[in-house]
């Protein structure tokens, strides 16, 4: 919440009165890049998931992205 004295009054000639608000958006959604990549172990499956990562987003992008979920896929 704001404090009073982030809101600022105007008065204008018409006897209307503004305030200014800071307002801000957050996603709906989380943003999330999923990879299926063949590998001979969970490490080597991150590192060719995050290099893929890395080509779609640009390295400088992908530092700001850290591991959600890594399983096998039996089928």
């Amino acid at each position: 919440m704001m404090d009073a004295e982030d809101i600022h009054e105007f008065h204008y000639e018409d006897g209307h009165h503004r305030k200014t608000y800071r307002v801000s958006f957050i996603p709906v959604e989380t943003l999330e890049y999923e990879y299926v990549v063949e590998a001979e172990s969970e490490d080597d499956a991150y590192d060719a998931a995050e290099e893929q990562l890395q080509e779609a987003i640009g390295w400088d992008a992908a530092k700001d992205f850290q591991l959600n979920d890594l399983e096998e896929q039996t089928s």
